[in-house]
C-alpha cells in the first residue's frame, strides 16, 4: 500500500507541474493493483478530456460510476467528457437510475438538479433541489441551486428564502454568497451583495469560485454605476484560467469558409431537395440582440423559440465522418452528395417539428450558426437567416463581462475580442455576397428606437401576419435558455445602448485591434 500512496503523490506532483503523460502513467500504475479504484479513474478522465482524448475520458468515467456509484467527482467528469460531444442526457438518465435506488442520496439529487438546470427543465430542477433539501436540510449547494431556479422562474421572495438560513454562516459559503448576488437586485439588496462578495475575496477560496465571484462583482458594480470597479473584477475574472491567445485560429477558419464556398463552388454544389420554411435562424456575435430577436418572434402564435440548438455544429462536426473524407470540414462538402444533404435535411427538420408541432417557423438561436451559413444554406435551402448586430464596442464589452467557458476563450481579452470581430464581420460580408439564403441585418439600437417597426419587419420576413402579441413580448411565458433571460422579461430600454462609454479609457487594447485591422 505504500508503494500505491507513492505513486498517488507523484502522479500528484507531476500534474501539479503540468506533466500529463507522466501524472497518467503513474495513475495507470496504481490502476493495475487497483482496477476498481474510483478516484483514479476520475482523474485519468480528467487528463484523458485535457489531452482530447474525449471517448477514453467518458469511457474512463463510466468505469469510476460504476465502481463507485456515489463517487459524485466521477459524475462531474462523465458530465465534462460527454458535454464535449453534446447534451449528456446519459448521466442525467442515470443518475436518475441512482437517486432512484438511493432516494436520500442528497448530494446525488443536487447534482442531478443542477443538470436539469443547464438542460433549462426549471420545474424537473426545482422539484429534485427540493427533494435534496428534504434530505438534508443543510446541503448548501441545494440551496443555493434552488434559489438560482427560483430566480429564473422570477419568484424571487422565495429564492431569497432559500438562501436566508445559509446566509449567517461563518464562514460563508461561495456558492450561497453567489447565488445571493443573482437574487439580492430584484429585492433593493444590491449593495449588501457587493459588501458580502467584497468580503468573500478577501479570503482563500479556489480559483473557480474567485472566477464566478468576480464576473458576478463586475454586474453588480456595473449596474450600481461604479464603472471602474466593475471593470476591474471584469479583468480579474478573465485573467483567471485564461490560456494562450489564439485568435489566429479563427481567421484560418473564416478563410476556409469563404475559399470552400466561394460563388463558383457553391453554384456546383448540390441542395437538399426536402422543402420547409420552418427554420429561422439567428446569427450574429454574442450579446449582439439575439435574445431579444428571438422573443419577439417567439411572441408570435405560429412561432416557437427554440433558443440555442446546438444541432448545426455538431452537423457540421460529424460531416467529415459522414462523407469518409479525411479532409475535415468545411473543406469536406466537396464531397457531400444530394442523398446525403437530405437525409441530414429530414432528420434535422422531424427534430426541429417534434419540439413544437403546431408551429409553421421554428427559431433556433445560436449565435455562431454564422460560421455555418455555406452548410446551412446546402442543407436548409429555404431556411431564413436574421442577423442581428450592435454597435461592436458594446458586443465586445458586453462579451467581456460574460463567463462563456472555454468554447469562447477569445472573450477573455479585449485584444482578443476585437479581433474576433473583426473576422465575424468578414465571413458575413462573404455570406450576403455569395449566398441565395434571404439575410435580414437587425441592429440592435434599431429595435430599441423603434420596436414596433423593427417587429413588424421581423413578421413580415418570417413570412407570416402580424400579431400584436409580438410588442408585448415580455409578457411572453417561455423558458428563455440564454444569459439574456431576466432582460427579455422586460419592456424595451435604453441603458444598454451606448454602454461602452462608460468605459472607454479601459477600451483602448479593444479599439486599438479593430481600427488597427481595418486600416
Amino acid at each position: 500500500m505504500a508503494n500505491i500512496a507513492q505513486l498517488l503523490k507523484k502522479a500528484e506532483q507531476y500534474l501539479r507541474r503540468g506533466d500529463s503523460a507522466q501524472a497518467e502513467s503513474a495513475y495507470r500504475s496504481v490502476l493495475r493493483k487497483q482496477p476498481r479504484n474510483g478516484e483514479v479513474l476520475c482523474s485519468l478522465s480528467t487528463i484523458a478530456l485535457r489531452t482530447g482524448r474525449v471517448r477514453d475520458a467518458a469511457d474512463l468515467a463510466r468505469k469510476a460510476t460504476a465502481v463507485a456509484p456515489t463517487r459524485i467527482d466521477a459524475y462531474h467528469a462523465l458530465i465534462a467528457a460527454l458535454s464535449q460531444t453534446g447534451t449528456p442526457a446519459e448521466v442525467i438518465d442515470e443518475i436518475h437510475r441512482r437517486v432512484q435506488a438511493q432516494p436520500k442520496w442528497a448530494a446525488g439529487l443536487t447534482l442531478l438538479g443542477g443538470l436539469q438546470l443547464n438542460n433549462h427543465d426549471l420545474a424537473d430542477a426545482e422539484q429534485t433541489y427540493r427533494r435534496a433539501l428534504a434530505a438534508d436540510a443543510d446541503h448548501v449547494d441545494a440551496a443555493s441551486g434552488l434559489a438560482l431556479v427560483l430566480e429564473r422562474l422570477g419568484r424571487h421572495d422565495e429564492a431569497g428564502r432559500a438562501l436566508d438560513p445559509h446566509l449567517s454562516a461563518d464562514p460563508p459559503d461561495p456558492g450561497i454568497i453567489w447565488a445571493y448576488g443573482r437574487v439580492a437586485p430584484h429585492m433593493g439588496d444590491r449593495i449588501d451583495a457587493i459588501d458580502r462578495i467584497e468580503t468573500l475575496l478577501r479570503s482563500d477560496l479556489t480559483p473557480l469560485q474567485r472566477n464566478q465571484l468576480c464576473y458576478m462583482m463586475a454586474k453588480l458594480c456595473d449596474a450600481e454605476g461604479r464603472y471602474d470597479e466593475a471593470f476591474r473584477y471584469a479583468g480579474q475574472a478573465n485573467a483567471i484560467g485564461r490560456v494562450p491567445d489564439a485568435s489566429d485560429r479563427i481567421e484560418q477558419t473564416v478563410d476556409s469558409h469563404i475559399t470552400t464556398f466561394s460563388r463558383d463552388r457553391l453554384a456546383s454544389l448540390p441542395r437538399a431537395s426536402i422543402w420547409s420554411e420552418l427554420p429561422v435562424l439567428i446569427v450574429g456575435m454574442p450579446r449582439s440582440g439575439t435574445s431579444l430577436v428571438e422573443q419577439i418572434l417567439a411572441s408570435h402564435p405560429c412561432v416557437h423559440g427554440a433558443g440555442e440548438l446546438d444541432d448545426v455544429r455538431l452537423i457540421a462536426k460529424s460531416l467529415p465522418r459522414r462523407l469518409r473524407s479525411d479532409g475535415g470540414y468545411p473543406a469536406c462538402v466537396q464531397h457531400v452528395t444530394p442523398s446525403i444533404l437530405d437525409d441530414i435535411s429530414r432528420s434535422h427538420l422531424d427534430q426541429l417539428a417534434q419540439l413544437s408541432p403546431d408551429s409553421t417557423r421554428i427559431t433556433d438561436k445560436f449565435p455562431e450558426n454564422y460560421l455555418h451559413l455555406g452548410l446551412i444554406a446546402l442543407l436548409f435551402p429555404q431556411a431564413r437567416i436574421i442577423h442581428c448586430t450592435r454597435h461592436p464596442l458594446d458586443t465586445c464589452l458586453s462579451c467581456y463581462f460574460e463567463d462563456f467557458g472555454p468554447r469562447h476563450q477569445y472573450s477573455r481579452s479585449l485584444s482578443s475580442l476585437g479581433r474576433q470581430y473583426l473576422q465575424y464581420q468578414r465571413l458575413m460580408a462573404h455570406w450576403h455576397t455569395v449566398l441565395d439564403l434571404p439575410i435580414l441585418d437587425v441592429a440592435y439600437e434599431d429595435v430599441v428606437a423603434d420596436l414596433d417597426g423593427a417587429a413588424r419587419q421581423l413578421i413580415d420576413f418570417a413570412g407570416l401576419a402580424w400579431d400584436d402579441a409580438c410588442l408585448r413580448f415580455h409578457e411572453t411565458q417561455r423558458v428563455v435558455r440564454t444569459l439574456s433571460y431576466d432582460q427579455v422579461r422586460q419592456p424595451i430600454y435604453t441603458k444598454s445602448v451606448g454602454r461602452y462609454r462608460n468605459y472607454e479609457a479601459h477600451l483602448q487594447p479593444l479599439i486599438e485591434a479593430i481600427a488597427g485591422e481595418r486600416a
